[in-house]
């Protein structure tokens, strides 16, 4: 077999000596192979490039790593018996590194923080992990994972850095964000289940950070600000936050698709949050979905209609549902017993018998009440029904393991727009509203050069004219 590259088997036990591969071997994937050492005879595999070994037996690794210098993927994941990583100086082409659940795993050579091709990097629960490169120099790096790895104290400045899993590694401090570049493309940022007590205000200079996770932190007092753009926010189980960012400041200027922001189960939270003093929605919501878990029992006060049952009924004249952008949603739910299982509710929005949207979502139960903050912008709805008027609206509000306590629904309207007509497209339903000065060439008006941009926009998206009802 001189000529074999690709060598990939599943469920083939070998208790022999050492294979003798071709030197044109490029590919070898032996998950479970039974053996504790490579399998290769002596002789080189200058021409491999992928090494895939998970499950396996393998206790030892050849301290020469030579004969495979243009290896580029290696994969001793759930190796439960290897217990180091030798001198690896000699793969200067390496991009991709798993010794995920590598649970005997005490040391990993320093050469490794010295290979400059590296793209992903993955040590997840190597729990005995002790001696680990003190700084990794690749500024190619994207991936890091070091969950629950106690010896996660590293230098880190990687400009291409897009994941970072630092789950329970046992972190009293991040201060190693200052050392990260300000530009940086780091987008995931996992550092739940750690000891931190608060999140410095260095959080918010990384502008592509979109997805931090601080689940079950449960030291954390102070979150001090958030990254610019972000996501999702993931903070349940962070039972002694007592700080939190403004939430207008936190929504305020998002031009995302969807925000979620969970802090269900930091009952400090309750009386420390501005969640119930909220400015005017006007001002905070505009296209983008928003979903906010948070202790409470009872709906703010600014919901304008609210119920203890599990429906609110509600009109609106329809002068007024034309100026309609949107409208937010609060439940408030708390468990019917002790357990574990998570709290799901789930809203439904009709007008006129029509149903129009609804929101599904599901959160860690907790001993207290949570609230749930739903807002749903008209462009998410069908705004060409809401325009015909709302005399008959009605929100179905459903939960399941455990007792809606109260609910409410809040009407966002547009400000200072009374009278003024607008387009909707029948294909993607968004709203376009005329701004003064745009509206001649309708209505018998004489054509102005000002409506030109407006024109080219309703061809692009089938827009209909619609004049507000007086």
């Amino acid at each position: 077999m001189k000529r074999l590259r690709l060598f990939i088997t599943r469920n083939l036990y070998h208790c022999g000596e050492p294979i003798c591969f071709p030197n044109r071997l490029k590919w070898l994937e032996w998950p479970k192979y039974t053996l504790n050492f490579l399998p290769f005879s002596s002789g080189g595999q200058k021409n491999l490039r992928a090494l895939y070994l998970s499950k396996s037996s393998i206790r030892f690794l050849a301290e020469d790593f030579e004969r495979f210098r243009n290896l580029k993927y290696i994969d001793f994941s759930y190796c439960g018996l290897l217990h180091k990583i030798p001198d690896v100086s000699t793969l200067k082409n390496l991009e991709r590194l798993d010794l995920s659940e590598c649970k005997s795993l005490v040391s990993v050579h320093q050469s490794l923080g010295f290979l400059d091709k590296l793209v992903h990097l993955n040590f997840s629960n190597c729990c005995k992990l002790r001696k680990f490169p003190r700084s990794l120099n690749s500024k190619l790096l994207q991936s890091l994972v070091l969950k629950e790895n106690p010896d996660a104290s590293l230098l880190l400045a990687f400009s291409k850095l897009i994941y970072l899993d630092l789950h329970g590694c046992r972190l009293t401090e991040v201060n190693f964000l200052k050392d990260l570049q300000r530009h940086s493309t780091l987008t995931i940022l996992i550092l739940s289940g750690n000891k931190l007590v608060s999140l410095p205000s260095d959080i918010r200079k990384f502008s592509a950070l979109d997805q931090p996770d601080l689940s079950n932190c449960k030291q954390l007092q102070e979150i001090v600000d958030l990254p610019p753009n972000i996501k999702i926010l993931q903070a349940a189980g962070c039972e002694s936050l007592e700080s939190f960012p403004s939430f207008s400041g936190a929504l305020k200027s998002r031009r995302k698709a969807s925000i979620r922001i969970d802090l269900s189960g930091g009952h400090k939270l309750n009386k420390c949050s501005d969640i119930a003093n909220t400015p005017p929605l006007e001002e905070l919501f505009g296209t983008t979905v928003i979903s906010i878990i948070h202790p409470g029992s009872e709906v703010p006060n600014w919901f304008e209609y609210q119920s203890t049952e599990r429906h609110v009924s509600f009109s609106v004249s329809p002068e007024r549902c034309m100026d309609i952008v949107g409208v937010a949603f609060c439940a408030a739910a708390a468990l019917d017993k002790q357990g574990d299982a998570d709290v799901y509710c789930k809203i439904q929005l009709s007008f006129n018998k029509q149903y129009i949207g609804s929101g599904v979502e599901s959160f860690p139960a907790s001993k207290s009440a949570q609230l749930w903050l739903l807002f749903i912008p008209l462009s998410c709805l069908d705004p060409e029904l809401v325009s015909y008027g709302c005399n008959q609206s009605e929100v179905l509000f459903e939960v399941s393991r455990s007792v809606l306590q109260s609910c409410g629904v809040h009407l966002v309207f547009h400000q200072g727009s009374e009278g003024r007509p607008y387009f909707i497209c029948s294909y993607c339903k968004k709203v376009l509203e005329v701004e003064d000065g745009m509206t001649n060439g309708f209505g018998g008006r004489r054509w102005n050069e000002s409506i030109t941009p407006v024109i080219s926009r309703i061809w692009k998206h089938k827009w209909f004219w619609r004049e507000k009802m007086e």
